[in-house]
């Protein structure tokens, strides 16, 4: 035990009261008692920012007076609006080039769309074409483009499924693909032999009273095929109901749609233009909708009729809005 040499019992070493609990835990009360408490034990203040992370520095806090703290807390708790009106000022400028970037594109946006309308309307009146199928018209050609880029991904899918053949889409866009073989429609099974008189029947007509209607054949090349599946794009008023009930063999080839183009002969087209009907013919034979179902039966047109179909239909041809399947490079 320890004692004074006076005699006097030793007196307890002065201890600072003990901190009084906050009332309540927001953090504009847990800040001051925080700041006194790291005062206390020697620890240094924390920073302002890790300070204003809690919200606006409270009055007390600021005019505390303990030491040289005083002022440093006054000061920056003065200086916290200059902060925000810096951080807005250095925001501005980035928020202000966004915008103009916006606008820069959404003027480039509207120029390009009215010199597309200006051209086609121009093309309209050069043309000597009523302005409703002027403006209308061109988009028949890319119609007809996006539906052969649907024909290469379905013959994809179909060589992926039936002969293994995982990457045939690059190939085929390529127009570098291998044939594939095909049914013989002499000798399938249930397959028919039509005139083009009985083929033109089966152009999806109703047939009595009851709703039932005929099927939906269509020929390229002599072949046959039942494409009543694909109603959405071959039925009556379908975008390719032209096709139906007809060898429209020279139509697949160069994409014309008019009705000049409407015919079998494929006289005059380079062999880049032949194979688009070897194409087509890969896609409905193979296709999982669509089924061969027989032949044309070839019935000759006489010579001279011939030679005027093909001349009216290459007149039309001539015209640089049918020329969706080009030559490829």
């Amino acid at each position: 035990s320890c004692s004074r040499r006076d005699g006097a019992s030793p007196s307890p070493r002065s201890s600072p009261p003990p901190l009084p609990p906050p009332s309540h835990s927001s953090p504009s009360t847990l800040l001051p008692f925080s700041v006194v408490l790291c005062l206390r034990s020697a620890v240094p203040l924390p920073s302002v920012s890790s300070l204003s992370s809690f919200g606006p520095l409270p009055r007390a806090m600021a005019s505390s007076t303990v030491g040289g703290n005083t002022v440093r807390l006054r000061r920056h708790a003065a200086s916290l609006p200059q902060a925000d009106e810096a951080y807005e000022a250095e925001n501005a400028q980035p928020r202000a080039r966004r915008c103009s970037i916006c606008l820069c594109l959404a003027i480039t946006v509207i120029a390009f769309a009215t010199l597309v309308f200006l051209g086609l309307l121009t093309d309209a009146v050069l043309d000597q074409r009523p302005l409703t199928q002027g403006l209308v018209h061109p988009f028949s050609y890319l119609n007809f483009v996006f539906m052969r880029l649907a024909r290469d991904v379905s013959r994809a899918k179909s060589r992926q499924r039936r002969f293994n053949q995982r990457y045939a889409l690059v190939p085929l866009l390529l127009g570098k693909e291998e044939p594939l073989p095909l049914g013989d429609p002499d000798n399938c099974v249930g397959c028919i032999t039509l005139t083009r008189e009985e083929l033109a029947e089966f152009d999806g007509r109703q047939l009595n009273e009851s709703g039932e209607k005929a099927p939906l054949f269509l020929s390229i090349l002599g072949r046959i095929y039942d494409v009543s599946a694909g109603k959405a794009f071959y039925g009556p008023g379908r975008s390719y109901y032209k096709l139906v009930g007809k060898d429209a063999s020279r139509a697949f080839c160069t994409g014309c749609l008019e009705p000049a183009c409407l015919i079998s002969s494929l006289d005059g087209l380079s062999p880049e233009q032949r194979r688009e009907a070897d194409r087509w013919i890969e896609l409905y034979e193979w296709h999982d909708k669509y089924k061969l179902v027989g032949r044309l039966r070839d019935d000759p047109l006489a010579p001279e009729e011939e030679e005027w179909l093909v001349a009216e239909a290459q007149e039309v041809e001539s015209q640089r809005t049918f020329k969706p399947f080009r030559k490829r490079q």
